[in-house]
């Protein structure tokens, strides 16, 4: 069944089994697919069931997945949901049956910069503006000069990636962090949770004086598209711009890789846009089978309750991922969608 489905073209990353699985903390449980008559995976959604204000059932769909399809009618006449979420729309569009869907609501939650990658290296320089197309050739110029031949840049995807330049990378994140006086989202049991995805879709850059890595990047690939989680660099060296070189190099190997977007991802920083970042908002759904509990949730989120009961369930999954190991992907059912176990939700992700 995992193959079938790994089979099925997601729309996008966060559609996707490693996606859901193992990146999103807390990971999906349930997955919803349909069948055609050769026994093709003809749509599916991940997802997970939680409780709104502790009491109503709440589905989590991860990533874009149509309102009006019947994959989502048939999942919530099984699972019997009070509300149902769609993470990540780009595009949402309204549900059409009144009937069937009593309400919904519509909150645009973070945004991607996404650079649309054309067929070469020069060809992008040219989309952007004159001082970044004039600097980013300068700073790689001016690194050479300064280390001569003592520095490389190397890229490693899958399982190519070793552990030691992955903790690496998020102890360079750890010292930017510090210098800033933030603290980095990428705990120890994060990053265990995300190694297995980074050993199967993973595109480690690794910009290195000598023998050590002091700069680089952490990408997921999907498809013919890549997506930044990680920039990170060694603070010592800020006057060189590591992080731009990191970036900038990076961006040559995808493109030499054949790859025709890189998803800069949520968190507003200026060099996103320098670097022809176009803002792409995203948006949860909320999908409401019932005028009672749809009257309640707008209620509460006329009178700003929603944020303190997001923040307690919050905590309390805390409590609960720390008491209890994560359990694997289950499915069930035949020619409509099936039901089985998985779900969602990104971190926030410090650059």
């Amino acid at each position: 069944m995992r193959s079938r489905l790994q089979r099925f073209r997601d729309q996008n990353w966060f559609c996707s089994a490693g996606y859901a699985e193992s990146y999103s903390a807390p990971p999906a449980e349930r997955v919803a697919f349909l069948e055609g008559s050769s026994g093709e995976v003809t749509a599916k959604c991940f997802y997970r069931e939680e409780k709104w204000a502790g009491v109503f059932k709440e589905i989590k769909i991860f990533g874009p997945t149509d309102p009006r399809s019947l994959l989502l009618t048939e999942l919530q006449r099984r699972r019997h949901a009070h509300i149902v979420r769609i993470m990540w729309m780009v595009t949402p569009n309204a549900p059409l049956d009144k009937d069937f869907w009593k309400s919904f609501a519509i909150r645009q939650t973070t945004e991607d910069h996404c650079i649309e990658l054309p067929k070469g290296p020069s060809e992008y320089l040219q989309t952007l503006g004159s001082s970044t197309r004039k600097h980013l050739p300068y700073y790689v110029r001016r690194l050479s000069k300064e280390w001569d031949s003592r520095w490389g840049f190397e890229e490693n995807t899958g399982s190519n990636i070793t552990y030691e330049s992955y903790e690496r990378l998020f102890e360079l994140n750890r010292l930017r962090m510090d210098q800033k006086g933030r603290r980095t989202a990428w705990t120890e049991a994060l990053r265990k949770q995300r190694w297995r995805l980074v050993q199967e879709s993973g595109l480690l850059c690794s910009l290195r004086l000598g023998d050590e890595i002091v700069a680089g990047t952490l990408s997921f690939l999907h498809q013919e598209e890549a997506y930044l989680i990680v920039l990170a660099h060694d603070p010592q060296f800020d006057r060189l711009n590591l992080g731009n070189i990191s970036l900038w190099l990076t961006i040559q190997y995808l493109i030499r890789s054949g790859y025709n977007r890189y998803h800069l991802m949520w968190g507003r920083s200026s060099y996103k846009q320098q670097l022809g970042g176009k803002i792409q908002p995203l948006f949860d759904m909320l999908l409401f089978p019932g005028s009672s509990v749809a009257a309640l949730w707008f209620a509460a989120d006329s009178l700003m309750l929603l944020k303190g009961w997001a923040l307690a369930a919050r905590m309390a999954g805390s409590v609960r991922r720390g008491l209890s190991a994560k359990q694997p992907l289950a499915a069930e059912g035949k020619d409509a969608p099936e039901t089985s176990s998985a779900d969602h939700q990104p971190g926030e992700e410090s650059r």
